[in-house]
């Protein structure tokens, strides 16, 4: 029998030194949806090619911890951010405290999903070499698929290459019958001689890329479910309990923004039909689940449509409509936190409110809610230049008629995502996202005053594998093998033309909050912000009208983002 071990490393989390307040959220306490997706099904599909494994999930993230409280934090480094030390710390069970699930592993797999995590990993990989030598380690995820060399040379025998479904079964049966890992496609590995070599890739490609359809409910018996208290956006109201669960219904996305690695992590969008969605939903509320996290790449690309304005799927909005009636029916209440794509609900000046209706209305039944209570909007960049930027991004016109929409249903939350701190960005541009950021919350408000807003205030994160880091990584101000911390969204790590890491964290840390009241950070976020007077006065002054470089604020913002 094959003993297989799946991990979720530690967290990272920065503090001042001194102070044991993160700046950046922590978020512990959710469903680890790679590894009980890539579990689902396994034993099985294994024994039919006469290969027996047992196969189990350790996610040190939320072990040792009944409560949010009781998390474990392990110092492991410190980094300079300007003039400001921060302390670096892994939270979660200490590798210690896992060495009897490392010794009694034949494989090892480790999830490398974040950038960030990049440290804790490389030191994961080597503690397991050190505790059993003789397992394979073998590495997945967004971090490792971008940089399988790094991984590598950390001691790892195998990195996976994109979707693990389309390779672990093979790979497990090569170890399993010691076979050669030459035939298993989108790998790389370290041959016999020591070279490091890449398999054929196949994951970005039409014909090669994982069929949803066949995918199978996450397994959760491999997990407490419990434990997954967190949904990733904060408290939720009406007394909304977990466990919260990750909902996976399609996989890619039709955009390629610049700064997200989906498109060449994941490639081209697919989606799941109907009948296998419903089998989804019948296990979870097997399992005791009623809320479902829609934490997808972009579900909306169902209504993608070309440049030439022809549906990109023929079926795409009709399997919207069902897949959120069945929700419904089945009683499940649900939050968006991975973003909707606004811009998706408009084409040639006409709002589509029914399908805003369908995804976003919710009811008390039998004292439960049941439909939408939460949805993560990304905005993105709210300068002059934004649709220069992102294709995704429409007028402000549109998005005002889309927002009076969504308002209208009474969703009880709205998080609006934006970013700062492209290279490009300036005082002026800042205070234009902080002004426009503004105009939104008084747009939404204007429409259902009781609706609850909040501004997650992002700082672009040089995502290896993305676009921007391949036109900006030269402006890193760290070593990402050394300091990978600074790849979130949290911490400046660039050096642009107008802010050091540590004056555009500083920025971010005041217009979180004079845009949200400490109640809401609190709830949100549970951190510590960065700020200076600097940057307070500066948005203060446009709050008056006045913007940088002399520039007095017209009457009427810019009518398009």
């Amino acid at each position: 029998m094959l003993s297989v071990m799946l991990f979720s490393v530690p967290a990272p989390g920065q503090c001042v030194k001194g102070d044991d307040r993160f700046l950046g959220t922590v978020r512990t306490s959710m469903h680890k949806a790679p590894l009980t997706a890539l579990a689902a099904g396994l034993k099985d599909a294994l024994l039919a090619r006469d290969v027996v494994i047992d196969i189990h999930i350790c996610d040190m993230q939320t072990q040792g911890a009944e409560k949010y409280e009781d998390r474990q934090k392990v110092k492991y480094g410190e980094l300079k951010l300007g003039n400001i030390t921060l302390e670096k710390h892994r939270i979660g069970l200490p590798f210690e405290e896992v060495i009897a699930e490392i010794v009694d592993s034949d494989v090892i797999g480790i999830n490398s999903n974040f950038t960030h995590s990049r440290r804790i990993v490389a030191d994961f990989i080597r503690f397991c070499a050190e505790q059993n030598p003789r397992a394979v380690i073998v590495l997945g995820g967004t971090d490792a698929t971008v940089a399988p060399e790094f991984h590598l040379d950390c001691g790892a025998h195998v990195v996976v290459k994109g979707e693990g479904e389309l390779c672990f079964a093979d790979l497990l049966e090569c170890v399993d019958k010691r076979l050669d890992f030459d035939q298993v496609p989108n790998i790389a590995f370290r041959a016999k001689d020591g070279a490091i070599k890449h398999t054929a890739k196949t994951f970005l490609s039409r014909s090669g890329s994982y069929n949803v359809n066949e995918m199978l409910p996450p397994d959760l018996d491999l997990v407490d479910l419990d434990s997954y208290s967190d949904t990733g956006e904060g408290k939720p109201p009406f007394g909304i309990q977990g466990p919260f669960i990750s909902v996976e219904t399609s996989r890619g996305c039709a955009q390629a923004c610049s700064f997200c690695a989906t498109p060449s992590t994941k490639g081209r969008f697919r989606f799941m039909q109907l009948e296998k969605i419903r089998k989804h939903f019948e296990y979870f509320k097997l399992k005791g689940i009623r809320t479902l996290l829609f934490q997808e790449d972009n579900l909306l690309s169902r209504i993608h449509r070309h440049a030439s304005g022809k549906s990109a799927f023929d079926d795409g909005r009709d399997e919207l409509f069902d897949m959120f009636n069945l929700a419904r029916s089945m009683g499940f209440c649900w939050e968006f936190t991975n973003g909707i794509e606004l811009g998706q609900f408009e084409h040639q000046g006409v709002v589509d409110h029914e399908l805003i209706q369908v995804m976003f209305n919710s009811e008390f039944v039998d004292g439960e809610l049941v439909g939408c209570y939460r949805a993560t909007l990304p905005l993105e960049n709210l300068t002059d230049d934004s649709s220069k930027l992102f294709r995704k991004l429409k007028p402000l016109g549109v998005i005002k008629d889309v927002l009076e929409g969504i308002v209208k249903t009474g969703v009880h939350s709205l998080s609006f995502n934006v970013i700062i701190g492209r290279p490009e960005d300036d005082e002026y541009n800042l205070c234009l996202t902080y002004l426009r950021s503004k105009e939104i919350r008084a747009i939404c408000r204007n429409f259902n005053p009781d609706v609850q807003v909040y501004f997650n205030v992002y700082i672009l994160s040089l995502l290896p594998g993305t676009v921007d880091y391949k036109h900006h990584n030269h402006r890193l101000a760290y070593d990402l093998n050394i300091d990978p911390e600074v790849i979130t969204f949290y911490l400046g790590s660039l050096n642009t033309n107008y802010f050091s890491p540590l004056e555009i964290t500083q920025a971010r840390g005041a217009m979180a909050k004079l845009l949200n009241s400490d109640a809401l950070i609190d709830d949100y976020d549970e951190v510590h912000y960065l700020s200076s007077e600097r940057f307070e006065r500066l948005f203060t002054d446009a709050d008056r009208g006045k913007l940088p470089s002399g520039r007095i604020l017209a009457k009427e913002l810019s009518p398009t983002f």
